[in-house]
This record gives structure tokens, sequence and C-alpha cells, in this order.
């Protein structure tokens, strides 16, 4: 009994890793290039955004949001939430892939600290000790994903993730608007109701 205990805590406890996938053939990686993936028609771009239209540049609502870290960390919370939704859709498993961030750089990873939260400073340290460079990486860890989409949504990390099973992507994005790969009308509107569900929605 303490034995397993004892593993419990220590599997609660372990800083989740970045781990490279090498189920990918040359031939499939070709599939994720990320030149290719923006010229296949097969995925149509939308937007996942707090906002049901682009505003007007007169219009600054978004801009205090983003500038007031109270309110920029609420609404960054319902983004994590409805992608979360996606990231059990997808047996609680996503590929990350074009990742722009070099794990293995000490001044890259003391930036990126600075601008995420004290739980991702233990996961950024830990990928700096363990970084291994690769074109696709297999994120199986919930607090793993999170990290990524607080990235993406901080600009402090690019990247493309993709859940494979849905077949959706997820994309780093600009001003708390996170690009989103869909190849069906019936998940567009499958996956639009329940953004709405979190306050935020899927637009042109």
């Amino acid at each position: 009994m303490k034995m397993e205990i004892e593993l419990q805590i220590k599997k609660n406890c372990e800083i989740p890793n970045l781990k490279p996938d090498f189920s990918f053939t040359d031939a499939k990686l070709k599939v994720y290039d990320n030149e290719l993936f923006f010229k296949n028609k097969k995925y149509k771009m939308y937007l996942l955004d707090q906002f049901p239209e682009t505003l007007e540049e007169e219009e600054d609502i978004k801009l205090k949001i983003i500038d007031n870290e109270f309110c920029r960390l609420k609404e960054e919370n319902k983004y994590i939430k409805f992608l979360q939704i996606i990231f059990k859709k997808n047996s609680s498993q996503a590929k990350l892939f074009d990742l722009g961030t070099d794990f293995s750089d000490i001044e890259i990873c003391l930036d990126k600290i600075n601008r995420m939260d004290q739980i991702d400073k233990y996961i950024i340290l830990n990928l700096y000790k363990n970084f291994f460079n690769s074109n696709i990486y297999h994120i199986n860890d919930e607090i793993l994903f999170n990290f990524f989409i607080k990235g993406f949504l901080r600009e402090a990390i690019s990247g493309i993730i993709y859940f494979d099973n849905i077949d959706i992507f997820i994309s780093y994005g600009y001003d708390m608007v996170l690009p989103i790969y869909i190849n069906s009308e019936e998940k567009l509107i499958k996956y639009k109701k329940k953004a709405n569900e979190f306050g935020l929605f899927i637009r042109r």
C-alpha cells in the first residue's frame, strides 16, 4: 500500500515533458509541412475569438482586455476550457508541429519564463534540461497542453497543435485570436455551438 501511494505521489508530482513522436515517417511529415498545410484546400481557416466579428480599429475594447491582466487571464481561461473539450475528445492527446521555440536556448527560456505562470516555469526549465529537437511532438498531458495554449495566447510560443482523431488544427495567433482549421460543416456547427457555451466564437 505504501509503495502504491509513493508511486501515485511520484506520478502526480512529475513535471510533464515534451516527447518527440517517432511514429511519423518522412512521407507523413510532408502532410504537416507548414507551407503545404496552409495551401491544403481540405481545411478552412476560421478564427477562435472572444468577439463575434472583427472590431474596427477605433474600437479599443480588445486592447483594454489585453492590457488589463485580470481581464486577460479571465478571458484566457475560456479558451483553455473550450480547447480542453477538444483535447479530451481526442483521447487526451495531440500532435505538436512547426514548433518555433527552441527550448534548448537558455536565453529564450528565460524570456518565456517572464511571460508565463509559476507552474509553467517548472515546465520550461524541464524542457530546457530535456529538450529533444524533432519535427513532431506528442502531447499526452493536460497541464502540458494548457501550457502551449497559454503560450499561443500570450504570443510567447509558436506552433500548431493537431487533434489527429477528429482532424482539427489550432495554431498560435495574435491579440488573443487563434486560427482554427476545420474540414467539415458538421464539425464547424458542432464546435461553434460548444465555443459559444464558453463565451467564445468561431468566425471567419
